[in-house]
């Protein structure tokens, strides 16, 4: 399982659970998720620079 794939399946998992809050918290979360999905994609890097995106965009 690429690293892309896993932000991927973070981003929708955090989406979903802040259609169920409401508190917009997650979504925050879950946008800096899709920013490290997307980021992984393009650079192809492992995990940790996902992350670093994740840190920043969050």
């Amino acid at each position: 399982m690429s690293a892309g794939l896993v932000w991927l399946i973070a981003a929708l998992g955090l989406a979903g659970a802040e259609a169920l809050t409401g508190t917009l918290f997650l979504l925050m979360l879950g946008g800096g998720a899709l920013a490290a999905a997307v980021s992984s994609w393009l650079v192809g890097g492992p995990v940790w620079v996902g992350g670093g995106v994740f840190l920043v965009m969050s």
